[in-house]
């Protein structure tokens, strides 16, 4: 599973894949005050990869050759 599966678990946005994983996340990330720092701090780590993804997409547009049609 992913690194922050433990994470989403815990707030509801991932199914546990047993009872037990489900109990040890909601006891990991029992201080609310903690988990939603983490989650924000989750939330901005996903939206820096997303930037960088797509200026690395438009860099590589950048960088295609130009080509002439040539009859």
């Amino acid at each position: 599973m992913h690194r922050h599966a433990p994470l989403l678990c815990a707030l509801g946005l991932a199914e546990a894949p047993d009872a037990e994983y489900a109990s040890a996340a909601r006891r990991r990330f029992s201080d609310p005050v903690g988990s939603r720092r983490r989650a924000l701090s989750l939330l901005d780590e996903l939206d820096r990869d997303a930037r960088a993804e797509r200026y690395e997409q438009r860099r590589r547009e950048r960088r295609r050759p130009f080509r002439l049609a040539v009859s």
